[in-house]
């Protein structure tokens, strides 16, 4: 898609991907920020946009979770459960956070280190929030071979994830 048939596109259905953005935000400001970043990802993943005129699903699709990803980023919270025979908490410890934060950066370290057809795979199906049908419709796949690319995508970054971790 070339950026004058991206421009078109977005001047059409911009307005749409607005309304949808309301629907989570009141405040226009994050309206105008979550439409601005659709439309990154959307820039992002034009190649990949197949046949172009799908644009304005794809660009509905992609709003609704990056409203969904603000969402969730802004409340940041852990559930806690507690043990009511014993009356102990299971929140998270220092020790815990400590770990799940020396996971996520190994994981990233991780995912640069993939080829980047599997990095975008995982980046659809677990970033965005795709289902397979979706993602194989964009890369013009069939859903079985997106599913065993996935799962061949994820076993590679298994792997060196736990390779990372022994040392």
């Amino acid at each position: 898609m070339e950026i004058s048939e991206f421009i078109e596109y977005v001047k059409r259905y911009r307005h749409e991907f607005v309304g949808i953005a309301r629907h989570y935000f009141h405040d226009e400001h994050e309206v105008e920020d979550a439409v601005q970043d659709t439309l990154i990802r959307l820039w992002m993943a034009r190649k990949r946009i197949e046949p172009p005129e799908r644009f304005r699903e794809y660009g509905a699709i992609a709003t609704r979770n990056v409203c969904l990803d603000k969402i969730r980023g802004r409340h940041g919270y852990h559930l806690v459960e507690v043990d009511w025979a014993e009356g102990k908490t299971s929140g998270p410890t220092p020790q815990s956070m400590l770990e799940e934060s020396e996971n996520e950066r190994l994981m990233q370290q991780c995912m640069k280190g993939l080829p980047a057809k599997y990095k975008e795979l995982i980046q659809m199906r677990n970033g965005e929030g795709l289902s397979y049908k979706d993602m194989a419709n964009l890369i013009g796949s069939t859903e079985s071979s997106v599913r065993g690319m996935v799962a061949k995508a994820r076993a590679m970054l298994i792997t060196q994830f736990n390779e990372r971790r022994k040392k």
